[in-house]
């Protein structure tokens, strides 16, 4: 059993002997261990799994406890609240700084559905429009965050009687050692819609987001850039 499946309240009470288990030396025992309980609940088990909650809206009324997301990150309500929205702290308390679980993040990959996939949970949490939809053109209703990968010409190095290198293309011919793409090439674009960025501070900033989410999944020597539309 891990400390994600312990219940401190529930085995902590069994495990007290029979005759001491009178309810006031129980109500006593919960207190001292509600502690572990909510950050065992509120930290460490949406870290793992991730927020199983909505996302945040303006109109509902939350009572003290429950979870909301926004912005990315998981809130709780500290009280009974409505209207007010979760970064602000006499409301609300931060209890998770990514809504997707670790246990989903180790299961993404380089390969290109994983990546739309990925970059669909992130800010899907800030467009309540966007939707999870590979190759689809710019123009295509609805929106979504697609990739599409770049044409790769390759090419030769050749030396000259200086010893200085200079690339040839494959039809110039000659010796050289072969190259699988230019250093210069962009591998892929990331697709994403313009009302998607504004949404997270503008295209500037997205494409930081962006390149944070993507470069802890692509190889060594893949590069990409993010485009808009």
């Amino acid at each position: 059993m891990s400390i994600f499946d312990y219940s401190y309240s529930y085995f902590n009470t069994y495990l007290v002997p029979v005759y001491r288990r009178l309810p006031n030396k129980l109500a006593l025992i919960k207190a001292w261990l509600s502690p572990l309980e909510w950050l065992r609940n509120n930290i460490w088990n949406y870290g793992k799994n991730g927020s199983l909650g909505y996302n945040y809206d303006g109109a509902v009324f939350y009572l003290k406890g429950q979870i909301a997301n926004y912005g990315g990150n998981t809130y709780e309500a500290i009280v009974d609240t409505v209207g007010n929205t979760p970064n602000m702290t006499a409301y609300w308390t931060l209890v998770s700084s990514n809504m997707v679980g670790w246990d989903e993040r180790i299961t993404y990959n380089g390969k290109k559905k994983s990546l739309e996939f990925m970059l669909y949970r992130y800010f899907g949490n800030y467009d309540l429009t966007l939707n999870f939809q590979t190759n689809i053109p710019n123009t295509s209703t609805p929106k979504s965050i697609y990739i599409t990968n770049s044409s790769i010409s390759n090419q030769f190095i050749s030396y000259d009687t200086f010893g200085s290198a200079s690339f040839l293309s494959s039809s110039d011919g000659g010796d050289g050692v072969y190259l699988d793409y230019s250093p210069t090439t962009i591998n892929f674009a990331i697709n994403i819609p313009n009302s998607t960025a504004s949404l997270v501070g503008g295209t500037s900033n997205c494409t930081k987001i962006v390149n944070g989410l993507v470069k802890n999944y692509c190889i060594a020597g893949v590069s990409f850039s993010v485009n808009y539309y």
